[in-house]
């Protein structure tokens, strides 16, 4: 109950202006403080709060969110300007995990950068998708050097959190978002953010009861961040790689792309506290919150 009426309160703290005053009756999305809070048609606040994201829904219901959408107004009109997509392919060794047994894994890839998308194969123009990585708002690439961190999220979940390898760690080395350094040369990290869109959708959806199944552990590693490490030839073929990925990176801001994951992430926390209001009143908001 106490919960539920610190969220009440804070929707009704939300619908007035500083000094009483309230806001329109009626249309579009107003700005209700000056703390990066806006307050939506329907009567639901987003609130951005010491890099935090606090959704309060019409009645009252409120979700925190530690993730904060990347979001860029001057981009939400997908007018195109800016990068044009590149197309860039090659081989690179990928660092992977050894299924069943765990521990680490490098393997060469034949890598194509398509659009937005990261596609790797066992072979080059031949057989099916090894896997795919998809250059979303929020992600990056960079070029890594020896001894530079390197960070946890670079195996997927059921690997990077094994019992027996936290029984080993320190309290701060749990904590950390990185673990040991890289100590392999002509290396380059690209880092794709935490999705929530369908993933539990598809993870109800997995099995009869909604629990366990490969499915739904495959939703879950795709919804969590990871951090793709990969080694090219040398320094001059890692850089192109980067370069490449960044300029489509850009590309796909400059589009819109990242702006419309931005607004349908937006949704997401929305209906799940119960508002019910239209793409168009997200991205007012959202260009509000950000400008």
């Amino acid at each position: 109950m106490g919960g539920m009426a610190g969220a009440m309160g804070a929707a009704q703290a939300a619908s007035g202006m500083a000094g009483g005053a309230a806001p329109a009756a009626s249309g579009g999305v107003q700005t209700v403080t000056t703390q990066k809070a806006v307050q939506l048609p329907d009567g639901s606040v987003i609130e951005i709060h010491s890099g935090k994201l606090t959704v309060t829904g019409p009645a009252g219901g409120q979700m925190k969110v530690n993730r904060i959408p990347s979001y860029d107004p001057r981009a939400s009109g997908g007018s195109g300007g800016g990068a044009s997509f590149v197309r860039h392919e090659g081989w690179l060794t990928k660092l992977g995990f050894k299924k069943g047994i765990g521990g680490e894994s490098w393997k060469r890839r034949w890598f194509v950068l398509d659009g937005n998308t990261i596609t790797y194969y066992e072979k080059a123009g031949a057989g099916s998708a090894k896997g795919t990585i998809e250059l979303r708002g929020g992600s990056w690439c960079k070029a890594v050097n020896v001894g530079d961190p390197r960070r946890k999220d670079a195996m997927d979940q059921a690997t990077m959190g094994s019992a027996m390898k936290m029984m080993n760690q320190s309290i701060g080395q749990i904590a950390s978002e990185y673990d040991g350094t890289m100590d392999k040369p002509h290396c380059l990290a690209i880092h794709k953010p935490r999705q929530v869109g369908d993933m539990m959708n598809t993870i109800m959806n997995s099995t009869p009861l909604g629990l366990g199944g490969s499915k739904a552990r495959n939703a879950l590693d795709d919804a969590n961040p990871r951090t793709y490490y990969a080694l090219a030839e040398n320094d001059q073929d890692r850089d192109a790689w980067v370069s490449a990925i960044n300029n489509n990176l850009q590309a796909h801001a400059s589009g819109g792309g990242a702006a419309k994951e931005a607004i349908n992430e937006m949704q997401q926390h929305l209906r799940s506290v119960g508002a019910n209001v239209s793409d168009e009143d997200v991205k007012q908001a959202l260009d509000k919150l950000y400008s």
